[in-house]
């Protein structure tokens, strides 16, 4: 079995956060922030499985077929994470504001679906393969920045644009194949 090729599409998540700002001298402020980010997308690939005559155990050809046929859940994956921008610093001109400083992901919660048992040789018991991915463990703490404008339409209507930069991964990269491996023992076939 090889795997042929990726798709990635993103899925809606939220943010949701509260903030403390102080307002220093010279329109500067100091502000603190604490809330929730799910981080949402979905993925599909291709794999080759074999198909087989009457005669067990050769195949005869190959086909490509996607994981999502399989399990329809396959790829979907959620994280939540109480996200803390502390010590951000900002700057007012009249109506305009612009604001940096870091940001601290912390893990709450994953979902995710990475692995499929195909049964592809029916003469044989058990599962003969499967498809397991090696991207690792989600991360528990994410360390970034932001950088956002704010531009104040009236008094309590504004519209805000910004980003963020993670510099480090959505997964860990040590030891990336170990827990697969290890769970996957009671399917392998002696």
């Amino acid at each position: 079995m090889s795997s042929n090729e990726v798709s990635i599409k993103k899925q809606p998540g939220f943010f949701a956060d509260i903030a403390l700002e102080k307002m220093l001298k010279n329109n500067w402020s100091l502000s603190l922030s604490l809330g929730v980010n799910q981080v949402s997308y979905t993925y599909d690939g291709s794999i080759a499985i074999p198909e087989y005559s009457n005669t067990p155990g050769e195949a005869t050809s190959w086909r490509s077929l996607n994981l999502k046929t399989l399990d329809p859940d396959y790829g979907n994956t959620k994280m939540l994470y109480l996200t803390s921008r502390a010590f951000h610093i900002a700057k007012k001109w009249s109506k305009f504001t612009v604001a940096a400083g870091p940001q601290f992901n912390y893990l709450l919660s994953k979902k995710y679906t990475n692995s499929i048992l195909l049964d592809t040789d029916p003469s044989k018991q058990g599962y003969e393969d499967g498809v397991f991915e090696a991207r690792g463990d989600a991360r528990k703490l994410l360390i970034g920045a932001t950088l956002s404008a704010k531009y104040n339409v009236t008094h309590r209507l504004y519209i805000v644009a910004g980003g963020q930069k993670w510099f480090s991964s959505l997964y860990e990269k040590e030891n990336t194949s170990a827990n697969v491996h290890q769970k996957a023992a009671p399917y392998r076939q002696s």
